[in-house]
């Protein structure tokens, strides 16, 4: 499960409508999936995999809204990281955009001695999914950009009874474009930090 890809509204429909089981944690590793799906006695290779995928430039403006969110809720004092809670403040008080942010938590392929930062850089793409999909572990890919479709296709090449539309869940308020809210270096810093995402899957800006 990446983030911010429908993924919890597939994970309740499958659920819900399909006989489906949680395996591992929310937002786990398809490797780390595999491992538990072998300790219980099942084979993976009779399972079909599928990753969702999000372009890393409208995920980082939804990561960034949401992040901003947290500070409309007094909860977030109640994170034990002190750092986190700090960021949250500094993002929601000081009314920071978008462009400090991404400018604030640099490349995700700059190594940071930082666990928020390094935190909130896995939180727009993590790195590792990429080299799970570089790896040819999944056996179809869906797109958030084109989300119901892609869920029906592969609903349909199993052979799974249609049964509506996606529910939506945990959407972000935020603008609907994001192209606007990038200027030229933070373009830069969102495109090498992910480039093996995009090399991977073809985005672009």
């Amino acid at each position: 499960e990446m983030p911010r890809t429908g993924s919890t509204g597939i994970m309740r429909n499958l659920i819900k409508h399909h006989k489906g089981i949680m395996i591992g944690v929310k937002h786990g590793s398809m490797t780390d999936a595999i491992s538990i799906v072998r300790s219980k006695g099942m084979n993976p290779d009779t399972l079909w995999k599928v990753i969702g995928v999000r372009n890393p430039y409208d995920a980082a403006v939804s990561v960034y809204y949401k992040h901003k969110s947290y500070g409309e809720y007094p909860l977030y004092l109640r994170f034990p990281n002190p750092r986190l809670r700090e960021f949250v403040r500094w993002l929601y008080e000081d009314g920071v955009s978008f462009q400090e942010y991404i400018k604030h938590i640099g490349k995700v392929s700059e190594p940071s001695s930082d666990v928020v930062i390094q935190s909130l850089r896995y939180a727009i793409v993590n790195p590792f999914f990429a080299k799970e999909m570089m790896s040819g572990l999944f056996d179809q890919i869906f797109y958030f950009e084109d989300l119901q479709r892609s869920f029906n296709e592969i609903m349909q090449s199993l052979g799974a009874e249609d049964v509506g539309p996606l529910p939506v869940v945990n959407k972000t308020s935020r603008p609907k474009g994001y192209r606007e809210l990038y200027d030229e270096e933070t373009i830069r810093l969102v495109t090498e930090g992910y480039e093996v995402y995009f090399r991977c899957l073809g985005y672009s800006f």
